[in-house]
């Protein structure tokens, strides 16, 4: 046993049988009730916790805060600190650190600094560069050969690792980490083992003979960084016989070693879990991102080694993220089906900790820990105890939290957030995520949160405890700076609509409840022709499989048992009922469109439309299956909508249509509350004013950094997404510095670009090219003909060129596919196919490239799609 479990006991005596709470460090998170004794039965009990390693480390602060309401929090509440030795060695912390039997670790990046003996003798930055050199000169053979030379590496940043196969620098490695250890004079302390924070390694032939053919043909080295942290751990042992190592998987060695296995007496392995996705569980084979976090964490546990997972929590705290229950089911899933994981580690911004300006000091950042304190609190208490009451804990820590607020609105408050955040399409996680204005982004849910917030206020005010009422004002600030502010920025921000294509199976059932309807992205905020926001908001969602659009609709509606649905027959007149009409032009059909009108009780009228038509065509059949359910508060409507009719085929990443959908609400006996709103501007049936709906692939993230991909094989061809701070290349001329988003400038070939709306429009732009410059944008498709369309009008000649790169990124001859003359003050639609050029494997741009100083040509609307 080790004294700190004298503590834990003293702290388990006073929250068992005295009631005491730490909920977040200081004063205000301590929750007691005065009692004249406390008594304690005779008898023993003995705890260990369930997880080992339990630990918080401390970011976006000055390293040397002197934090002792998080230090005694952490204490309290059964964590073990860990910090860096000359954190520990500091006078100002150093004494606080010892009351809490903290845990010191040397090294972090530390290959190139323990083979030079950075922090074993005192130095001036000049003497140690100039030491540094010296040893270069004399050895050579300590540092990295990068293609084919020797190169000088100084500190643990961004130079390239020593060369770790070579016996000295193995035992100049050990040796200084033991005088290093040595130096902190302290029990507690381990060697922190990880590389230089850089990619690159030695390319000797003695270094990479120890790579095994899989990991040189995946690019990663985890055999070399294991063979090299065995060699310093049998080195250390020598040095001083109880020395422990942790080791890491890090950028190109993160996966378990191929060659050889983890010494057995290392410590821990630390997993870097921190760009993992929060909203979906690790072991879930539908999220993207953890599909690959979840093979990742199998293959360490697989190899036997003691692991401990750094997990990226404080950011989604930063956000107001109701992560708790996330963080305890992982922990579950770990102690199930990863005996292996001793542990998790996160990091927070500590509300005691010294803030002086920068980037960082934020409201966000000072309030980190209020912002997030249930899974801080839950999260630490799992790890000692992971079998404990969840539903019980968590009734238990906001009722005193919040007082009499909880139950006069906070538990609806926070429960509501928490299914608004997990029932979003997308994942989120530490730099992957989708835009947070995205989960507030559901009709009602704003207005709804702010209902539950008023009655938590009202009634947290009688509470006699004053904290009660400050933590829900305090957590409403959150909401606003966070949830609010976030949604404001994401409806100001125009997007093309994204379809993605089923990995499951839709029932046409009208409860939309299927994992496919969760994946896809909402689109809201419905409009009344006058502009307005619509009072009865409408949410509509998109999927497609090969031969169907999926359209899954819910409207808000307080009065559905009074709605108008009189018509009952197929093709009658369903717009006069309370319908919803749905309205599609394929690009290629230039002004015309099909219209499938669809009311409360699921009756169908469906037609076409031709440029300048009064009604429509009723002889069109849509095939249209379709379903709808009443709620008490709204009603739903789910729809199959066969492809064939309206595009002649089938459906593709890479297809789009332009589509605009229009809810007409009618009462059947008050018709004075009618209102007519759409998705597209307020306007029905002007196809200029259609949504783009974009036909992506599957949700995918990058190998590396787990980033999600914008999976739309055409970006932005309506150019209606604007480019935040776009690259502008010095000599062109770009009107008020706006471009659209996605399209790039050429650096060689210079000209004029007007970035402008449509009269009468708010987000509606096109393109002015002038001169000869040229924009480009990347193409994803792959297909052996592709299809383009667009609105041209002006004067000149523009060419549509392809720009065209090979698999290793080398420029290849780029290609004119068509050239078109333009000399129309009206817009003019264009269509013309192409071969692809060059093979599937290449990367290409189509490139709009004016001919001639004199040309000026405004562009709109251009969509390459597969044919």
């Amino acid at each position: 046993a080790e004294p700190i479990g004298v503590l834990y006991g003293a702290y388990e005596v006073l929250k068992r049988y005295g009631g005491i709470r730490w909920l977040v460090p200081g004063d205000d998170g301590e929750y007691f009730t005065v009692k004249p004794t406390i008594a304690v039965p005779e008898g023993g009990t003995v705890k260990n916790p369930d997880f080992a390693v339990r630990r918080i480390g401390q970011v976006a602060m000055s390293s040397l805060s002197l934090t002792r309401d998080t230090w005694a929090w952490c204490s309290r509440n059964n964590l073990r600190l860990a910090m860096i030795d000359w954190q520990f060695a500091n006078p100002k912390l150093h004494d606080e650190l010892e009351r809490h039997a903290v845990k010191v670790r040397v090294g972090g990046h530390c290959f190139t600094p323990l083979l030079t003996g950075w922090n074993v003798v005192k130095r001036t930055p000049a003497e140690y560069k100039e030491y540094v050199e010296r040893l270069f000169a004399e050895h050579p053979e300590y540092f990295p050969l990068i293609n084919g030379k020797r190169v000088i590496s100084y500190d643990g940043g961004n130079d390239p690792q020593p060369c770790t196969s070579n016996p000295d620098v193995i035992q100049r490695v050990a040796r200084n980490a033991a005088l290093s250890m040595k130096k902190c004079g302290y029990p507690s302390v381990y060697l922190d083992f990880c590389n230089n924070d850089c990619t690159r390694w030695c390319q000797c032939k003695a270094c990479r003979a120890i790579d095994p053919q899989a990991e040189k043909e995946a690019g990663i080295v985890s055999t070399r960084y294991w063979t090299f942290a065995n060699a310093v751990l049998a080195e250390l042992r020598k040095e001083w016989p109880g020395a422990q190592l942790a080791g890491w998987t890090y950028q190109n060695y993160s996966l378990a070693p191929v060659g050889v296995k983890p010494d057995k007496r290392v410590l821990h392995v630390r997993i870097s879990n921190h760009r993992r996705c929060w909203k979906h569980a690790l072991n879930d084979p539908n999220c993207s991102v953890n599909k690959w976090y979840y093979e990742y964490n199998k293959s360490w546990n697989d190899a036997g080694a003691p692991l401990v997972t750094y997990e990226m929590l404080s950011t989604a705290g930063r956000n107001f993220l109701p992560n708790e229950k996330n963080w305890v089911d992982t922990l579950k899933y770990y102690k199930h089906a990863m005996p292996n994981v001793q542990g998790m580690a996160t990091e927070i911004s500590c509300p005691d900790g010294e803030y002086s300006g920068g980037p960082y000091d934020t409201p966000m950042t000072r309030n980190n820990w209020y912002m997030m304190w249930q899974a801080l609190y839950l999260g630490m208490y799992f790890h000692w105890d992971v079998r404990a009451d969840y539903d019980q804990l968590h009734e238990e820590i906001n009722a005193l939290y919040y007082g009499q607020g909880w139950d006069g609105g906070m538990r609806e408050f926070r429960k509501y957030l928490t299914e608004l955040y997990m029932n979003a399409g997308g994942c989120w996680g530490y730099a992957h995520s989708i835009p947070v204005g995205k989960f507030l982004d559901v009709p009602g849910a704003r207005e709804k949160l702010y209902m539950y917030l008023d009655a938590a206020e009202q009634a947290a005010a009688s509470d006699p405890d004053k904290r009660a009422l400050a933590h829900v004002k305090r957590d409403r600030e959150f909401f606003e700076m966070t949830w609010v502010k976030a949604w404001q920025d994401y409806i100001g921000n125009y997007r093309e609509i994204r379809a993605y294509p089923l990995q499951g199976t839709i029932v046409v059932d009208g409860e939309l409840k299927e994992a496919d309807w969760k994946n896809a992205d909402v689109v809201t905020r419905f409009k009344t022709p006058g502009g307005a926001q619509a009072k009865y908001q409408t949410a509509v969602k998109l999927a497609y499989d090969t031969d169907n659009i999926y359209i899954g609709i819910e409207c808000l509606e307080p009065a559905p048992d009074k709605i108008k649905t009189d018509i009952r027959d197929h093709d009658g007149p369903v717009w006069e009922d309370n319908d919803v009409e749905i309205f599609l032009n394929d690009p290629i059909l230039g002004g015309a469109y099909f219209q499938v009108l669809i009311n409360a009780a699921g009756v169908v009228c469906d037609g076409s439309v031709q440029p300048g038509q009064n009604g429509i065509t009723r002889s069109f059949e849509s095939g249209a299956e379709v379903k709808t359910l009443l709620g008490e508060d709204r009603w739903f409507m789910e729809i199959r909508l066969p492809a064939k009719p309206i595009t002649g085929g089938v459906l593709t990443a890479g297809s789009i249509l332009k589509i605009n959908v229009m809810r007409c609400r009618v009462l059947a006996e008050n018709r004075k509350e009618s209102e007519t709103s759409t998705w597209s501007m307020g306007t029905p049936h002007n196809v200029e004013t259609f949504h783009t709906v974009s036909f992506a692939a599957p949700r995918a993230v990058t190998a590396g950094n787990r980033h999600e991909i914008d999976t739309r094989l055409w970006r932005n061809g309506s150019f209606n997404e604007i480019a935040q701070n776009p690259r502008i290349p010095k000599g062109w001329k770009v009107k008020d510095g706006q471009a659209p988003a996605r399209w790039g400038f050429s650096d060689g070939y210079l000209g004029e670009l007007e970035y402008r709306l449509h009269p009468g429009s708010q987000d509606n732009y096109f393109v002015r090219l002038i001169g000869g410059g040229f924009i480009a944008n990347d193409c994803g498709l792959t297909n052996e003909t592709i299809g383009a369309v667009c609105r041209l009008r002006g004067q000149g000649a523009l060419r549509f060129c392809i720009l065209r790169y090979s698999k290793e990124g080398n420029n290849l001859p780029s290609v004119q596919v068509h050239k078109e003359q333009v000399d129309s003050a009206e817009w003019e639609p264009v269509a013309f196919e192409y071969a692809r050029p060059g093979d599937k494997e290449e990367r290409q741009s189509l490139f709009l490239w004016p001919e001639g100083a004199d040309s000026t040509i405004d562009i709109d609307d251009l969509y390459l799609v597969p044919k």
